[in-house]
């Protein structure tokens, strides 16, 4: 199975490259409500049209930090442990799982795509097994999962310790302090 390059599914493009570093977000489904995600789009409609998706990307960021919309399930550490669980089952064999963070309602994590691994069928993997699981234990109708995917190919070895650096300091952000659910190992090129 090959790699897809630059791919655009939906509305938010995805890099799709084997042996490459990327940062990786994805949400829970009712982490934001309808009516504000448009709003979030109304503000975002604002801007230049090449700054659009990044203003709207920090309002979303923003958002789930100050908001505790929907249930939150990620708090739980049953929850958590699930989602922590699912992504050391392929490290090593798929990619290389090296920072991470799981929030009340959404996750950041930074991996090495292997070659010839399709970082969406990762992340399809990961959602819809932890979905399953979730929906299960704690009695909650699916959808689980937002759609789609954040991702971003991490450049150079600035940008890495910048992206750790915020996945260390978003529960702080969040107001979350001793948060359990974070873990960053040094990674050296």
């Amino acid at each position: 199975m090959n790699n897809l390059g630059c791919y655009r599914p939906r509305r938010i493009p995805h890099r799709d490259f084997g042996d490459c570093i990327q940062s990786i977000t994805y949400r829970l489904a009712d982490a934001i409500s309808p009516g504000e995600m448009q709003r979030i789009v109304n503000i975002s409609q604002l801007q230049p049209t090449e700054q659009q998706e990044i203003y709207k990307r920090r309002l979303i960021e923003d958002w789930l930090h100050a908001n505790r919309h929907g249930i939150c399930i990620l708090s739980n550490p049953v929850a958590a442990r699930i989602v922590i669980d699912s992504w050391y089952y392929y490290n090593g064999k798929q990619y290389d799982l090296f920072d991470w963070v799981v929030m009340r309602n959404h996750v950041h994590l930074i991996i090495r795509v292997y070659e010839n691994v399709q970082l969406g069928r990762i992340i399809g993997h990961w959602k819809s097994y932890t979905g399953r699981l979730i929906s299960n234990y704690f009695s909650i109708q699916p959808p689980i999962w937002e759609k789609g995917y954040w991702d971003r190919i991490i450049r150079d070895d600035n940008h890495y310790h910048k992206c750790r650096a915020y996945i260390i300091n978003n529960p702080i952000k969040a107001g979350l302090d001793n948060w359990p659910y974070v873990s960053t190992k040094w990674h050296k090129e």
